[in-house]
């Protein structure tokens, strides 16, 4: 009769193998979860940093619409030299690709990791809606988490008869 007090070499190789199968699938799991939580992180700061630079521009927009004395409240956004005029306010946004940043009103807006600038950083548009309804719209083209967007500057001027 055979005393066994210990494992077989099979009974080992089997153990071992099954183990690192975990650990591989185990691994494999916590970085796409990394992963998956660094793109939403990087969304979330795209999203205030979007939140912020809209938030000052409307602003900028509206007090100068509601300003009666010095104000006939259109705005237009047009190109100049590769910035976009926000006339009206004679306020400029400068698209700076080799800092990254984006600059308004002399304060400058660094866009968040995982953000860059699009080959085509901005479309102007404009058109009419109705009879007296224009509109503005400036586009400027961003690539987060490798995944085109863009944050729409749109203004709406009705011209009142």
């Amino acid at each position: 009769m055979r005393n066994n007090k210990g494992f077989t070499l099979v009974e080992v190789i089997v153990s071992f193998s099954l183990l690192m199968i975990a650990m591989i699938y185990l691994l494999s799991t916590i970085t796409i979860t990394i992963k998956r939580e660094n793109s939403l992180l990087i969304l979330q700061e795209y999203s205030v940093f979007e939140a912020n630079l809209l938030n000052n521009i409307y602003d900028d927009i509206d007090n100068y619409v509601n300003n009666k004395n010095t104000s006939d409240g259109k705005v237009t956004i047009s190109n100049d030299n590769n910035k976009l005029l926000i006339e009206g306010l004679n306020k400029y946004l400068e698209f700076n690709q080799k800092n990254n940043c984006i600059i308004y009103d002399e304060v400058i807006y660094e866009l968040p990791n995982g953000v860059a600038f699009d080959d085509k950083v901005y479309d102007l548009k404009s058109g009419i809606i109705g009879e007296n309804n224009e509109y503005y719209v400036a586009k400027i083209n961003l690539i987060v988490n490798d995944k085109k967007e863009s944050i729409k500057i749109i203004y709406q001027y009705k011209n009142v008869l």
